[in-house]
């Protein structure tokens, strides 16, 4: 659990953001479809029961934006591997 926490911890302090903007670590996803395709495979973790441990807010501001997302152990098969 002590990694788990760490990268939790990680991931949620990401500054997520216009890329332009000093201080944002994370910008918005490349494309509406490559956004459409990750929405669709978080929806799939979620629909399957995988344990989704972090997954925060988007920005509120124009773009295509996820957060970074933590997926405990999904299965080898589940989209989300074998896609991404």
């Amino acid at each position: 659990p002590a990694l788990l926490d760490a990268l939790v911890a990680l991931a949620a302090g990401v500054v997520v953001g216009d890329g332009t903007v000093p201080g944002t670590q994370m910008g918005p996803i490349n494309n509406a479809v490559q956004y459409r395709r990750l929405t669709e495979l978080l929806a799939d973790s979620r629909a399957r029961g995988h344990r989704i441990i972090c997954e925060g807010e988007v920005p509120d501001s124009p773009g295509y934006f996820l957060r970074p997302t933590i997926i405990d152990n999904p299965p080898d098969d589940a989209r989300i591997v074998a896609e991404e």
